[in-house]
């Protein structure tokens, strides 16, 4: 006959439950390089494109989904708190930076570590704010490339959905 192990040595459901890191940044980090050089010119460019000022958020996402799409990723940024603030955002903001942390992971984990999730954020916002910085440099007609560029993701869009 076969003992039957003790209850303590079998894990309970609740126990493999991981709970969320919260995170205690009160903002999101720009890299500080950029942040000098390059992203007062963006942000000039594109509030002329636009009509009117943008905000750090909308110039965070932009960059953010600059660098998802060309699949290019900066450094981490040393937290500054210098970037959208995170009472600025609101449920869908966050639902978007962490299925992007979990695209780019391809690991639920990610979602229990908000400081881990938003830090992918924060890389490809880096690497857009980068590819931003280059073509500032390399195109002969920025606002028409960066026009021509937001168009074609329009486009593609829509051919998707």
């Amino acid at each position: 006959m076969q003992k039957r192990q003790s209850s303590n040595q079998h894990k309970s459901h609740n126990d493999e439950v991981d709970t969320i890191r919260r995170t205690r940044r009160v903002a999101m980090s720009w890299n500080q390089e950029l942040k000098e050089s390059a992203l007062p010119d963006l942000k000039a460019y594109v509030d002329s494109i636009n009509g009117e000022s943008v905000s750090s958020k909308q110039l965070f996402f932009l960059c953010m989904g600059m660098g998802i799409q060309r699949n290019f990723m900066g450094q981490v940024p040393a937290r500054k708190s210098d970037s959208v603030r995170l009472e600025y955002l609101d449920e869908k903001d966050f639902a978007l930076l962490k299925t992007v942390a979990l695209a780019h992971k391809k690991d639920f984990k990610i979602l229990l570590d908000e400081d881990a999730a938003y830090d992918i954020a924060e890389q490809f916002a880096s690497g857009g704010l980068q590819i931003f910085a280059d073509e500032m440099n390399n195109q002969p007609n920025f606002p028409v490339w960066l026009i021509s560029q937001l168009s074609a993701n329009l486009e593609e869009f829509f051919r998707q959905n």
